[in-house]
């Protein structure tokens, strides 16, 4: 599977979603159904950390229209939105969806490395846990 989806930590704060070189729009519309299976039973505010670091395309199609349709659905108990991502295509495109979806505005942060996405990550948990 070109993008994986599962637990970031041992106490389920945040969910990583891994993509590979090449991946298709129905790959990150199964991803986010992943998503929403893990967050369905719990309760608590987490963290999506999105690394893209291995990639730098998009696929083919409408990136902003099919970005809107797949992210409108993000489960609502996910507080931030963190991407690793190097390419200025990708962040340009996430910009774009995320703009469209007033909701997310504040709730994403871009790192151009997975070091800064990791410590991004652990800064949105903690402060999900003390409830900021």
């Amino acid at each position: 599977m070109p993008i994986t989806t599962r637990w970031y930590d041992q106490q389920q704060s945040a969910i990583i979603q891994e993509f590979e070189t090449n991946w298709e729009w129905k790959e990150l519309g199964q991803s986010l159904q992943a998503v929403k299976e893990l967050t369905t039973h719990v309760h608590k505010q987490l963290v999506l950390f999105i690394d893209m670091s291995q990639t730098g395309n998009l696929p083919k199609g409408n990136a902003v229209m099919e970005g809107q349709q797949i992210f409108k659905d993000v489960p609502k108990n996910i507080s931030h939105v963190i991407f690793v991502v190097p390419s200025k295509k990708i962040k340009t495109f996430a910009g774009l969806v995320f703009e469209m979806v007033p909701s997310w505005r504040n709730s994403v942060q871009y790192a151009k490395t997975l070091e800064e996405g990791q410590r991004l990550v652990a800064e949105a948990i903690e402060k999900n846990r003390v409830g900021n």
